[in-house]
């Protein structure tokens, strides 16, 4: 019997997967530590490096007010400084870094083109090459993996062309992360620094469920482990710019990226993390840490 296939009727893949090879996993996850878990090892070891350093050296109190005046400002240039110009990025030819196929194979990365109901894409005249644009990525998962792999592989951006990633504020918290995306030319995703991108003829890319969206699906009451959840119905903001900006929407779903990590379903944490508009969710990986989980029966497919 022939099975079902799992991708729409008419439809071209963009993207074929590769195998995935041990080192991948391996990379995958030590790198998934480093950058995903950044908010937490980073204060943890700044906080042990300057107690260290004023326990050694016996320093007074008004050493050691200098030292944590010099260790926050350290923090801000790490936060905010020269090194994480969008110039950096292209020096350091970020989006052809091997790690980023080492995800994608971990992932199955594959991107399938949904053409309707025609057998070919005679009709869908948006080419994200010479195009601008707004690609919504739902949904936003615990991390937003799908949006990543979308700006950052070279790969993907054969199929996807260059966007600008829309980030919260709140991505600062990720030191390697927020690098990352700035890198990338990321935008705030305030009202003003989005309507600028799009004004300056940039295409942009957007989780629109946003924080709120971490938090639906399993193991939220009512749900069950497969369950999918997108938050959109109130989301309308990034439609009305692209009406006011004469821009075509292009809709991604990213199948896999709510499995890659578990969290742990505390409802006054949901509440508090959309009234401060900041992620404040227990999750977790492999093995109890900030490791991916790999996803087998949900390879990341983007339609």
């Amino acid at each position: 019997m022939r099975s079902r296939s799992p991708y729409p009727p008419y439809h071209r893949v963009l993207i074929d997967p590769k195998p995935m090879r041990l080192v991948d996993g391996i990379v995958v996850r030590l790198s998934s530590i480093m950058i995903v878990g950044s908010v937490l090892w980073g204060p943890f070891i700044a906080y042990s490096f300057l107690k260290r350093i004023m326990k050694k050296y016996k320093v007074d109190p008004t050493a050691r007010k200098r030292i944590l005046i010099a260790g926050a400002f350290a923090s801000l240039v790490i936060i905010f400084g020269p090194h994480r110009k969008r110039k950096v990025g292209e020096w350091l030819n970020v989006r052809n870094w091997k790690l980023w196929d080492s995800w994608m194979r971990f992932v199955s990365y594959t991107v399938v083109q949904d053409l309707g109901d025609k057998e070919d894409d005679e009709g869908f005249s948006v080419d994200l090459w010479t195009e601008q644009a707004i690609l919504s990525i739902i949904p936003h998962g615990i991390f937003p993996f799908g949006l990543g792999l979308a700006a950052l592989p070279a790969d993907a951006v054969r199929a996807f062309g260059l966007f600008r990633v829309v980030i919260a504020s709140a991505t600062n918290l990720f030191p390697i992360v927020s690098t990352v995306c700035s890198w990338l030319g990321a935008v705030d995703a305030s009202k003003s620094s989005v309507n600028s991108a799009l004004a300056a003829g940039d295409s942009i890319g957007l989780a629109p469920g946003g924080i709120a969206e971490m938090f639906e699906g399993y193991p939220k009451v009512g749900c069950e482990p497969n369950d999918e959840v997108a938050l959109l119905m109130k989301r309308k903001g990034f439609v009305k710019m692209a009406i006011q900006h004469g821009l075509p929407i292009i809709p991604c779903y990213t199948f896999g990226a709510t499995k890659m990590f578990k969290r742990l379903d505390l409802p006054l944490l949901e509440k508090i993390s959309n009234f401060l508009r900041i992620s404040l969710c227990i999750f977790f990986g492999k093995f109890g840490l900030v490791s991916n989980y790999y996803v087998f029966s949900y390879p990341n497919h983007q339609l």
